[in-house]
């Protein structure tokens, strides 16, 4: 059975470029900047002690 998370949303802070941008597929954001996001919707096999972890994603490249 699958755990973790499944799905992140943007919070509103950073620059997202919405025209290049596709929702629930690929986000374009400014350069040289930090853009935030939150856990929207976690697998059900999730354990309440993983969901109340912090997690830190870093996407980076091109």
């Amino acid at each position: 059975m699958a755990k973790g998370i499944k799905r992140i949303k943007w919070t509103g802070q950073g620059i997202v470029k919405k025209d290049s941008s596709i929702p629930n597929k690929k986000v374009v954001i400014a350069p040289d900047q930090h853009v935030f996001f939150e856990v929207d919707q976690w697998y059900d096999g999730t354990p309440e002690t993983d969901k109340k972890k912090e997690y830190n994603l870093d996407f980076s490249g091109s």
